[in-house]
């Protein structure tokens, strides 16, 4: 609990009913008999108290998107560089900094998101994808901001009663994936289904042992689904899609005729952000009706050939782009 210095009433005694009633000494309040207390009790310093420096900038300088708050620092006269910073409280129209910018700076208060769009067409470091900045060149991004990448993909077939149950997985995943970009959470039905199918299909030795781990985490990660808040099943399907989206590179459903499609959204929160769908109309399940159609579509897998053991294709990055802010920002 902090404390604050008043010179009228430090080292005074004072009612606990009626504060009118302050006393340079202990006593009986005059009005109801009840015993004084020292002001201290209340958080009154008996000694001025130091008070820190705070930096504030105007909270219009402050650009925010899900964990990151970034401003833009003048460098030399029209020049600007990102700069990650950690709010403090948020006032009316200010923002305190408790970190990432010296006293003296100067930032950019207007024209900021015309500043951000140019960065991020120059490929340099900008809202959404601040982790390309880093004061120390050697470190490393603590998450990963790009979606997955394959170089080349190879599609084995999985025959029989488990390549049905793989089919299966991933269409109780893809009903999963729907329902959270409809801002709903899951039954415990498709949870249990989706842990279930994971768990037999991580079993079977016609798969790889990379393919079973796949299977292992997916299993691990839907089995309580349903037990949490949106938000924090949301959580949870990170993991389960980054398993879901390296299986649909590795193996199929013997007959297998539709295509997956691989989407990255660069605004979820600790990056990361990948998910599979059986078609390619962007449903974002990381924030449902928020930012439903922010994303970009990276990949399209083809299904097994039917007149071969193995499909071989390569990734396919696209370069249009749907992005959105969250509403209300």
């Amino acid at each position: 609990q902090g404390t604050v210095y008043d010179s009228e009433l430090a080292g005074k005694w004072i009612s606990p009913m009626h504060p009118q009633v302050i006393r340079d000494q202990p006593g009986d309040c005059p009005i109801c008999g009840m015993k004084l207390v020292p002001t201290s009790r209340y958080g009154y310093s008996e000694q001025p108290v130091i008070q820190n420096a705070a930096i504030t900038v105007p909270r219009n300088a402050v650009l925010l998107a899900g964990d990151h708050s970034v401003v833009y620092i003048e460098t030399e006269p029209g020049r600007f560089e990102l700069r990650n910073v950690k709010l403090g409280p948020l006032l009316r129209d200010r923002a305190v900094i408790l970190d990432g910018v010296k006293p003296g700076e100067q930032i950019a208060t207007a024209g900021n998101f015309l500043i951000d769009s140019q960065m991020q067409l120059s490929g340099k470091p900008s809202l959404i994808d601040p982790t390309k900045f880093s004061p120390d060149k050697k470190k490393k991004p603590a998450y990963r901001n790009e979606p997955l990448q394959f170089t080349s993909i190879k599609i084995e077939k999985l025959p029989g009663q488990a390549g049905q149950a793989l089919e299966s997985l991933y269409s109780v995943y893809f009903a999963i994936q729907k329902q959270f970009a409809s801002d709903k959470k899951i039954s415990e039905q498709q949870a249990t289904s989706l842990s279930r199918l994971a768990s037999q299909l991580a079993q079977d030795s016609q798969l790889s042992q990379s393919m079973q781990q796949e299977l292992k985490q997916v299993a691990a990660n839907a089995a309580h689904l349903h037990h949490l808040s949106l938000e924090e099943a949301r959580k949870k399907f990170k993991p389960i899609s980054h398993a879901v989206v390296k299986l649909a590179t590795e193996v199929r459903g013997e007959g297998a005729k539709q295509p997956y499609y691989q989407f990255f959204c660069p605004m979820v929160s600790q990056g990361e952000g990948d998910w599979l769908q059986q078609d390619d109309k962007l449903l974002n399940p990381y924030f449902g009706s928020k930012m439903l159609h922010c994303g970009k579509l990276v990949s399209t897998f083809a299904p097994v050939s039917s007149n071969s053991e193995k499909t071989d294709q390569k990734s396919e990055n696209t370069k249009n782009k749907t992005l959105s802010r969250p509403k209300g920002e």
